[in-house]
């Protein structure tokens, strides 16, 4: 735990190097657990990472059950959220939405239109989510094209049971520095 702890440290003081030369006041810090234990991810929790973020809806779905349990030996108290990180394959859309708090990968105005769907068929909150928005042309990459996306944008707004937190920027693998940004 104590390495654990010490990046959890170093991350946040970075981040807030970050937001004192760029006037952002708020980051939220995501831990990502994937390929991590039970242990390990609680352990992050302890340290005080609340945001906890995970790559596949599957994984998440192994690993949930053990980091519950292992959350009430230690007598664990603390609130946090659950983000899906990576892609959504909309077959698994309704377990996204039972298993994490945020959705960080809508990358279809299909898929969020699905979700929002559900969603309202559930009776559920409307569903916090960022866009994922695909800068380059690169065709392994995930997300929504930048024109795609404005030409959608209305569309997106008018889903009830959606509420978009924000912008998931995936820049191409070539792009450095300012480019990126």
């Amino acid at each position: 735990m104590e390495n654990i702890s010490e990046n959890l440290r170093i991350a946040r003081q970075k981040i807030d190097d970050a937001k004192s030369i760029s006037g952002v006041d708020h980051v939220t810090l995501v831990g990502i657990t994937k390929t991590r234990t039970p242990e390990q991810i609680c352990d992050l929790m302890e340290a005080g990472c609340s945001d906890i973020g995970e790559n596949r809806v599957q994984e998440w779905e192994d690993k949930y059950p053990m980091v519950l349990t292992e959350l009430k030996k230690r007598n664990f108290v603390g609130k946090y959220t659950r983000h899906l990180v990576g892609h959504l394959q909309s077959n698994k859309a309704k377990k996204a939405l039972e298993d994490f708090d945020m959705i960080q990968s809508v990358d279809s105005l299909k898929l969020a239109q699905k979700l929002s769907r559900i969603a309202d068929e559930e009776k559920l909150p409307p569903v916090k989510c960022l866009i994922q928005i695909k800068l380059g042309d690169e065709e392994t990459k995930s997300g929504i094209g930048k024109n795609e996306f404005g030409i959608n944008f209305e569309l997106f707004l008018e889903l009830e049971s959606i509420r978009i937190c924000g912008l998931m920027l995936i820049a191409p693998l070539w792009a450095m520095g300012e480019e990126a940004r």
